[in-house]
């Protein structure tokens, strides 16, 4: 509920702050490095971590809007911002019949914030910034598909490259972090599970010949690590004959 609420605030804040931006008496330069600070927190909040993917495309989100307010209704372009900040989820689906469903939620929900968003744009302040929290709620109820975490995307991305038992221990990991949705009670530690990872998954790609000292070591952290936050589970008990 708590984080659902932040991205709600996110968005709103976001689309606010757009519309606060182009009517502001500042320089191009200005506006433009505002208004992509703004992209890039909003689809980073939207994806729960701040990584290459989301930056990078929050980064576009503001020339999406300014390439389509132009030569689109404006409730299609904000629309399109909108999809454009929801985007990076998108490659948290692992099947593709959930990549169906899951797009066209968020094309249904960016639909909707992007018309109501349109409808007040002109509206004073006020009614301006509620329509900006009735779009930021509907793009929030949008993340609450189910999904994989960011930070269980990362472990399994990280887990490609490495061999067993490391990799079973960070798919394992990934496995408890999505059934979790989040919540878990100790995100410091599943960051650290995350840099460790990273860091192994580099080392694997630069290797030419067997793994190194540093290699199994790393290894052996991140085995400690995970066999604390996501244990295996105990074996079935054995059947009656």
């Amino acid at each position: 509920m708590l984080r659902s609420t932040i991205i709600a605030l996110s968005f709103a804040s976001a689309l606010f702050a757009l519309v606060e931006l182009a009517n502001a008496p500042l320089g191009s330069s200005v506006r433009a490095l505002g208004a992509v600070s703004v992209g890039i927190l909003a689809a980073s909040v939207a994806f729960g971590r701040a990584t290459s993917l989301p930056i990078a495309i929050g980064a576009l989100s503001p020339l999406v809007y300014a390439f389509l307010e132009r030569r689109a209704p404006l409730a299609m372009a904000a629309s399109a911002l909108c999809m454009t900040w929801l985007l990076p989820l998108l490659v948290l689906c692992q099947a593709r019949r959930e990549l169906v469903r899951v797009g066209a939620v968020f094309v249904a929900a960016a639909g909707v914030a992007g018309f109501v968003f349109a409808s007040y744009v002109e509206a004073p302040w006020l009614v301006r910034a509620a329509s900006c929290l009735f779009a930021g709620s509907c793009l929030s109820l949008a993340t609450l598909v189910p999904l994989d975490t960011g930070l269980g995307w990362a472990l399994r991305s990280a887990a490609t490259v490495l061999e067993p038992p490391t990799r079973e221990m960070l798919e394992r990991a990934a496995r408890a972090h999505r059934q979790s949705r989040g919540r878990s009670s100790d995100p410091k530690r599943w960051r650290d599970l995350v840099r460790m990872a990273d860091r192994r998954a580099a080392l694997a790609r630069a290797r030419n010949g067997s793994p190194t000292d540093a290699e199994k070591e790393l290894d052996g952290r991140i085995a400690e690590l995970a066999q604390e936050l996501a244990p295996p589970s105990p074996p079935p008990p054995p059947t009656a004959p």
